[in-house]
């Protein structure tokens, strides 16, 4: 498994996911990836990407990372506890 934790993304995913949560909520989101480099054939290796996609889907936060999201400033109680039940699809 390459990416173990949710924490292992940039911050502006979460304060953009937390704005989402706060004056959107009856709206469904989706997140794309968007590859900018048009050389790069990831074709060769759809299926380990794919393996990745569904272990990612397979994590949840744990109390001690929404501990640390806890003790940022920015970063509403609500938002920390939607995370807790929170899955990627």
């Amino acid at each position: 498994m390459i990416i173990q934790s949710l924490l292992d993304t940039d911050l502006y995913k979460f304060t953009m996911m937390q704005v989402v949560f706060h004056q959107y909520a009856s709206i469904d989101v989706e997140y794309l990836f968007k590859l900018r480099s048009e050389d790069i054939d990831l074709c060769p290796y759809i299926d380990e990407i794919n393996e990745q996609i569904d272990n990612l889907c397979q994590l949840q936060f744990s109390e001690d990372e929404l501990s640390y999201l806890a003790t940022q400033p920015y970063f509403q109680k609500d938002f920390i506890d939607f995370l807790r039940d929170f899955q990627l699809q």
